[in-house]
């Protein structure tokens, strides 16, 4: 066990786990899920976000210091917030009791954020970037390109001037 601990660890050193603001965990395993959450906590990641396959678990990620978790029974008002929103934004999800909204937008190329760092972005953090096929996981210093998928974490209040700013 203490083999993949280890790989395990040193996977997410690799990709600089530590200098997200956030962790989305939404592999169909609860224990794996556990597992990554406490890893990336104990990596420096503020924030986890979880999505559950038993809604019964939800207790135990909490008591292990999960931030949230999603059941992804809950659906209704995810799928009804989904038909307000853009062409550029590809799927939403609403978190933690309205919390937090996770974006999927595709960066403008007249966007004033194009070109710039993805910690640029107020009131948001950038949790993946998809570039050319390619799955990054930003520091704060990584730029925006026309063209990016970028995946953000906002709270709701946020989301119109996200979406116009990119």
């Amino acid at each position: 066990m203490r083999g993949a601990w280890t790989r395990r660890s040193a996977f997410l050193r690799r990709e600089r786990i530590g200098t997200a603001g956030a962790a989305v965990l939404a592999a169909k395993d609860d224990s794996r899920n556990l597992h990554a959450a406490v890893l990336t906590k104990l990596h420096g990641v503020r924030l986890t976000l979880t999505v559950l396959d038993d809604p019964a678990a939800a207790e135990v990620f909490e008591a292990a210091g999960t931030d949230v978790t999603i059941d992804p029974g809950d659906e209704t008002a995810e799928k009804m917030a989904r038909f307000t929103f853009g062409e550029r934004t590809h799927q939403m999800a609403i978190l933690g009791d309205d919390r937090f909204e996770v974006l999927d937008v595709t960066v403008r190329p007249g966007s004033r954020f194009a070109h710039r760092p993805a910690g640029a972005l107020p009131g948001a953090a950038v949790g993946a970037i998809v570039r050319d096929g390619t799955v990054l996981f930003p520091g704060a210093e990584d730029e925006l390109r026309p063209g990016d998928r970028v995946v953000v974490l906002t709270e709701p209040d946020r989301v119109p001037s996200i979406e116009h700013d990119l």
